[in-house]
């Protein structure tokens, strides 16, 4: 039957980077588009993540906030440039690249959370137990080239950065706008991570019929179907969310209320921010 607007999969370009050399590949087909981009959608969809990332990194510039807000947003754009070069690539150092950026950037946010109440010697302590931590998974990710360990820790810090949060978040703020604010920044960011997680497995788990759906239905309408893609946007957004929960968690329980606000508009439309009050240069709180 002939469609419309659609056009089929099948053609494969050589690889312009060589032999595949990572040790997971998606259910995506590879080099469908360009011999440049090995999983297209993929790729494509990590955009979200830079642009937030960077939207994030500016205004914490500009703003002058916290050096560890700086720092986590700076790392959160690696994350998404790093998937950018992994899924374009499919090589294994990429590959590390990706994964270990995960674990970096989660670290930044769980050292943000621990030493909101901490003294500078116990920050240190905390600071270096975290940089030891990682040292060790990087270089046992090299050595054993197997991404289990990885996805063990991080899985162990989203929940350690969960709990950490919603017990701060309960007994350390009062006002009560501030915690309606927070639950639905809290709110979106669970659900659309946890989305985006569920879709992974499905795209992982039902690949072969995907695959014949994709078939089916051609291009464009197939990339629709290419759910790891979603989780990059899904993840992504929710990430974001909860960045901005913790900037907003840091404002309240320093006592800045009256120098930094929450909102939900301006240039980034469809997403939260904090920001200043006013021009004059307070900083939240420099924690390094």
């Amino acid at each position: 039957m002939t469609r419309h607007f659609s056009w089929p999969y099948g053609h494969q370009y050589e690889s312009a980077w060589g032999p595949v050399t990572s040790t997971v590949n998606f259910c995506e087909m590879d080099y469908y588009i360009t011999p440049y981009i090995a999983e297209f959608i993929n790729t494509l969809t990590n955009v979200l993540y830079v642009y937030l990332a960077a939207y994030g990194l500016v205004k914490a510039l500009k703003e002058d906030k916290d050096s560890l807000f700086v720092l986590t947003y700076a790392i959160y754009a690696g994350v998404g440039i790093g998937s950018v070069l992994f899924h374009a690539t499919l090589k294994y150092t990429m590959q590390m690249v990706d994964e270990l950026s995960m674990l970096y950037s989660t670290s930044m946010v769980l050292y943000t959370i621990w030493s909101f109440q901490l003294a500078p010697t116990s920050r240190r302590i905390l600071a270096g137990a975290l940089v030891l931590t990682l040292t060790l998974l990087t270089v046992a990710h090299y050595l054993l080239g197997d991404s289990t360990p990885q996805r063990v820790v991080f899985g162990c810090q989203i929940a350690c950065v969960f709990f950490r949060t919603v017990f701060l978040m309960r007994t350390q703020v009062e006002d009560e706008v501030a915690l309606r604010n927070m639950k639905k920044l809290a709110t979106v960011g669970a659900t659309t991570f946890v989305a985006g997680f569920a879709l992974w497995l499905v795209d992982d788990g039902a690949c072969g019929w995907l695959t014949g759906m994709r078939e089916w239905t051609g291009m464009p309408v197939g990339f629709v179907l290419e759910l790891h893609g979603w989780w990059h946007l899904l993840t992504g957004t929710g990430v974001y969310c909860f960045l901005v929960f913790v900037e907003y968690l840091h404002v309240q329980m320093n006592g800045l209320q009256d120098e930094w606000e929450y909102s939900e508009d301006g240039y980034c439309v469809m997403f939260p921010r904090v920001s200043r009050k006013s021009m004059t240069p307070v900083p939240l709180k420099k924690s390094l």
